[in-house]
């Protein structure tokens, strides 16, 4: 049942449940004595999901913005879609890098930041930046800690919900 909910589709753990299964069963295999290499191993998909979990939160809601920014912005539609293209690029390279290294994962957002930030048509709000840089942080902290704890125990969906690009 854990496993099916680790995936990419659907409704999956959430970051906090992720890091609670992960320091549980992290303290199973410490007592059942498996080799630290193994269990880095064993728990890299949880530790993969978690990072990965904040990538896709600035990602989607970056792009739905950019699409809203399309709809309601036609005087700059070329270069919004340029930069719109340029997030998604990153997103599937960043996506290729996970499907081609087993124990690749992202390790911040500053790809996805770069973009809005040297953008010549969209200025975002301080409040969206605010909450990217959260996000970067969050995962940033969560790299440095081995990852194996949340500088934040959110749920991601519910703290960053996915914008309507018809907004």
């Amino acid at each position: 049942m854990v496993a099916s909910r680790l995936g990419l589709w659907g409704s999956g753990l959430t970051n906090p449940e992720l890091a609670d299964l992960l320091q549980q069963t992290q303290k199973t295999l410490e007592a059942a004595k498996i080799p630290k290499a193994r269990r880095d191993e064993i728990l890299l998909p949880i530790k993969q999901r978690i990072a990965y979990n904040y990538w896709e939160t600035a990602y989607r809601n970056l792009d739905a913005i950019y699409a809203h920014q399309y709809i309601t912005n036609p005087a700059n539609q070329n270069e919004l879609k340029r930069e719109e293209d340029e997030l998604f690029k990153l997103n599937q390279d960043e996506r290729q890098t996970l499907d081609n290294n087993p124990s690749a994962m992202p390790r911040s957002i500053d790809p996805l930041l770069s973009v809005i930030n040297q953008s010549k048509v969209f200025k975002p709000p301080p409040d969206l930046l605010q909450e990217l840089n959260d996000i970067n942080d969050d995962l940033r902290f969560f790299v440095a800690s081995d990852e194996d704890r949340l500088r934040r125990k959110i749920d991601l969906e519910k703290a960053y919900p996915w914008p309507s690009p018809v907004q």
